[in-house]
């Protein structure tokens, strides 16, 4: 019987050695790269949702119920509004709180002898937070508005604070300090250390109003109350909200 020898026959193929190394780690490295770019995308969306989500909510679905009823303005406040120009190319500077009501003009009728007091609010994890009198930088503390009643006393003293995202809120940061200022409830406790006398005010009210709208300014003398103010939605200039809240006690 004849032996038969069967032969493999040889692999050829289409690139050398080198050349198809060379190919698989191009095609290894495409995977890694196309792998890297749908992360990132995946990562932006997320981070842009985490951005705009809380905007959304505040605008559409909690700003309706805090929208303050339209009031008719006086001739001259109107005149002052339509006095106003802006300048294409040039950002209004709101770190100022003179910027943040500008047909407003603050007033020295009403005169303190300190020119800083504390402020503390335990919901919001702020604590002994410094409040200038008739100061004008939101980047170093809160802002009493010159000519506004004082703590302790009948009237309003209406405070400014700055606010950013509220991912970003830093109770220590007065650039971030009033953040979640929107999520203070009626009811809830601050309390404000004025020359030396310690006063606690309970939250009774907020709402929603207009940059152009200066009642947010006006006295009431009932009481002692105060009205916190900040950019609403936070993290934008948009409108503006207003706690406010009226002595229960002095200490």
């Amino acid at each position: 019987m004849a032996l038969e020898v069967y032969l493999k026959s040889p692999v050829v193929y289409l690139f050398p050695p080198k050349r198809r190394e060379v190919i698989y780690l191009s095609v290894k490295k495409r995977a890694v790269f196309k792998m890297i770019a749908t992360l990132m995308v995946f990562v932006g969306i997320s981070l842009l949702g985490v951005v705009a989500t809380p905007l959304v909510y505040y605008q559409f679905i909690y700003g309706p119920k805090l929208a303050k009823a339209k009031i008719l303005k006086p001739v001259s406040a109107i005149a002052a509004e339509q006095q106003q120009t802006q300048v294409l190319g040039v950002e209004t500077d709101y770190t100022k709180a003179t910027n943040w009501f500008p047909t407003a003009k603050q007033n020295s009728s009403i005169i303190s002898q300190v020119s800083s007091y504390n402020i503390s609010i335990p919901d919001l994890s702020i604590k002994d937070a410094v409040v200038k009198i008739g100061s004008d930088d939101l980047n170093r503390s809160l802002i009493h508005y010159g000519g506004t009643g004082l703590p302790g006393e009948y009237g309003s003293a209406v405070i400014f604070g700055h606010s950013i995202l509220p991912i970003f809120y830093d109770p220590t940061s007065y650039r971030a300090i009033f953040s979640t200022l929107p999520t203070l409830k009626e009811g809830a406790k601050i309390t404000v250390n004025y020359d030396g006398v310690e006063y606690t005010y309970e939250v009774i009210d907020k709402y929603i109003t207009e940059p152009t709208d200066v009642s947010v300014l006006e006295q009431r003398y009932d009481n002692s109350y105060l009205i916190l103010v900040t950019c609403y939605p936070p993290g934008t200039y948009y409108k503006r909200i207003a706690v406010r809240a009226r002595l229960v006690r002095p200490n």
